[in-house]
Parts: structure tokens; C-alpha cells; sequence
């Protein structure tokens, strides 16, 4: 950074800059920029598929309640009980088991290399582990 600030310095001042010199603060700056824009869109994807997920587990759990208070016991799929489509970004990173008392829905992280969130039908919160 320091060295592009007296690249910058210089090349104000009139003073001569080989090629190679601007050329390698081209590239330098060009990666710079790439990996700001690459973590800011990476993180703003992750949001966003971290919001269609809560989204989605909210809109499920009337149908998973209702199949419950039907035939005693909780759907064993989603589809099962009829809830609405997973959306796109939500795809396989979102696990969902039910059984004949309790069901819990699962989210493992894919920016962790260990962790995630999960729900379940007792807290009925979203809890998070490592």
C-alpha cells in the first residue's frame, strides 16, 4: 500500500516510473481490488441464504405442526406433510428429521469449517453450535 502511495507520489511529481514498476501496482491493485469486491459479494450471498433458510423453516412449520396434531407424530420428510418448495439457495445445506415426539431442522454453515445452527421442535429457537 505504502508503495503505491509513492508510486502515486512520484508519477504526481513528474517524476519518471519504469514500466515495470507501474505494471507490477497495476496487478497488485487489480488483485486488491478483486478480493474486497469477491469477499463483500461471497459475504453478502451468505446473508442472504442464511435469511431464505430461516425464511423457509418459519413458512414449514405450520405444515409440520398441523401434520402433528393429525397423526401424532411428525412428518419424516417435509414433503410428507406438505410444505412449500425449498427455495434455490436454500438446496442441501438445510436438514430437516422428524419423528414420532420431536423433529429438528439443521443448517450447517458452509463458511465454517465446523458449526452451524439448528432448530428443534423443544426450544423452538435457533441455537447454535461449534
Amino acid at each position: 500500500m505504502a508503495g503505491g502511495v509513492v508510486l502515486l507520489v512520484d508519477y504526481l511529481k513528474g517524476k519518471k516510473v519504469s514500466a515495470s514498476v507501474k505494471y507490477f501496482y497495476a496487478v497488485l491493485g487489480a488483485f486488491i481490488t478483486f478480493a474486497g469486491v469477491s469477499l463483500s459479494t461471497g459475504l453478502g450471498v451468505h446473508h442472504y441464504k442464511e435469511q431464505q433458510i430461516f425464511n423457509y423453516v418459519e413458512e414449514s412449520l405450520p405444515w409440520v405442526d398441523k401434520f402433528y396434531l393429525e397423526r401424532g407424530r411428525y412428518p419424516l420428510t417435509l414433503e410428507e406433510c406438505g410444505a412449500p418448495k425449498r427455495p434455490l439457495f436454500v438446496g442441501k445445506s438445510l436438514r430437516y428429521s422428524g419423528g414420532e415426539e420431536e423433529f429438528s431442522f439443521i443448517y450447517v454453515d458452509s463458511q465454517s469449517l465446523m458449526g452451524g445452527v439448528y432448530l428443534d421442535s423443544n426450544s423452538r429457537e435457533w441455537n447454535h453450535w461449534d
